[in-house]
């Protein structure tokens, strides 16, 4: 293997461990929270709403500048080895904060509204930083891929797909190994040591000044046509309404198939992790599919089609569920109790995976549209990220309030099917 390819190699190890440890942190963070606020449901709700929000900011803002930096992989370095401080900080200041939590609940408990909103803020107070830092990876990732144009949309779509594969092995490995075997403070001591190696490695590489990753201060300059911004405004647009209707469609997937597959830990823990295992295969599929399309934008329309059609199958198979679950469990009882968590799985991943496998590709398929220049991609990719994942608070929210509650599941996913 050349050096290039081993350094490549070795910052795609980074970004993997850099996903693998912010969904540990998520896991971690709303056992924790769940201490504080007395309620699981509120207490994830909580957590994933602030987490997705730092996520989009620190996307953003990351995008913004990173652009005009002339060493992204020490700022990249940076930025990891910040997350793991801020991220071991974190109980620390929910220990101080519980104190004056306590002190605002005999003020303010009996205002459901403002009691909310100051339960909202304080987990902001405690989280903002780490997860706006978080979100600050993929841009800041994204410039220092940025040796040259030639195949740069596709070494960014790789690379957001290893960060969610590595998301998914976080999220298992934290709810099903590390907290139960382990606790609370050694499962951080993980996560954060996937953070330092992830900016060791990054670290070293730009000491070496590695050609694989930027050889030179300044990405040269661009030759081909530039992108006209309206462009960039109507597909982000495209990526806020995708993101959406990709969290209506989970939630109403959770909604329907908690009736049929129940509310247990495993059920839900299927669930999430069939969805998790389609964004991430759809995320790397459409590394390959992209430098099929000779028109960007035709690969995006083709995509968001796909998964409204796709979208339209689930609402046929979720009325046979329950006479379906019945027959697996009696073909499979050969296994005893370990049936049904294995039926649990493969119904939840015929109804979910195909849909959700599209979505992942969405993102993929945005930057093969837009992303050409290297002297503009942290920009472009920052605000595409944002762009999904403020769409996907939005769509978390709306379903889960208006959507399911008033139209039902089946309107739910309609409405999401018509979106895409």
């Amino acid at each position: 293997m050349s050096r290039d390819r081993r350094v490549t190699a070795a910052l795609a190890a980074a970004f993997f461990l850099s996903g693998a440890a912010g969904l540990m942190y998520q896991v971690v963070w709303g056992r924790l929270l769940v201490l504080v606020f007395g309620s699981t449901t509120i207490a994830i709700s909580t957590v994933l709403t602030v987490f997705m929000g730092g996520l989009a900011l620190g996307a953003w803002l990351g995008g913004r500048w990173i652009d005009r930096v002339s060493r992204p992989l020490i700022v990249y370095a940076a930025i990891e080895a910040a997350i793991a401080l801020f991220a071991l900080i974190v109980p620390w200041a929910l220990d101080r904060v519980v104190p004056i939590y306590r002190m605002l609940w005999e003020q303010w408990s009996s205002s459901p509204a403002a009691w909310m909103g100051i339960r909202f803020a304080v987990v902001v107070a405690v989280l903002a930083i780490p997860t706006v830092l978080m979100g600050a990876t993929l841009p800041v990732m994204s410039r220092a891929l940025a040796r040259d144009a030639s195949g740069l949309s596709s070494r960014v779509a790789a690379f957001y797909a290893l960060n969610t594969a590595g998301a998914i092995a976080g999220a298992s490995t934290t709810g099903f190994l590390w907290l139960p075997a382990f606790g609370v403070t050694p499962t951080l001591a993980v996560a954060a040591a996937c953070n330092l190696a992830a900016g060791a490695a990054a670290w070293m590489i730009a000491r070496r000044g590695a050609a694989a990753v930027s050889g030179t201060t300044t990405p040269p300059p661009f030759a081909g046509p530039a992108i006209d911004p309206r462009l960039i405004r109507w597909v982000s647009a495209t990526l806020v309404v995708s993101g959406a209707a990709a969290l209506v469609n989970e939630v109403a997937w959770s909604r329907a198939l908690s009736l049929v597959l129940g509310s247990s830990v495993y059920a839900f823990a299927a669930m999430l992790t069939t969805f998790l295992f389609g964004l991430a295969a759809g995320a790397a599929s459409g590394v390959r599919l992209a430098r099929r399309w000779t028109t960007g934008l035709a690969g995006l329309g083709s995509v968001q089609l796909g998964v409204g059609a796709a979208s339209l199958l689930t609402i046929g198979l979720l009325s046979s569920l329950p006479l379906v679950l019945i027959g697996a469990i009696q073909q499979v009882d050969f296994l005893g109790p370990r049936a049904v968590p294995v039926v649990q799985f493969a119904l939840a991943f015929s109804v979910m995976a195909l849909p959700a496998y599209g979505f992942g590709l969405v993102l993929p398929a945005a930057i093969h549209a837009l992303v050409r220049d290297p002297r503009t991609v942290g920009g472009t990719v920052g605000r595409l990220y944002a762009a999904n994942t403020v769409g996907a608070i939005a769509g978390a929210f709306a379903a889960g309030f208006l959507l399911v509650p008033r139209l039902g599941v089946q309107a739910t996913l309609l409405a999401a099917a018509g979106a895409c």
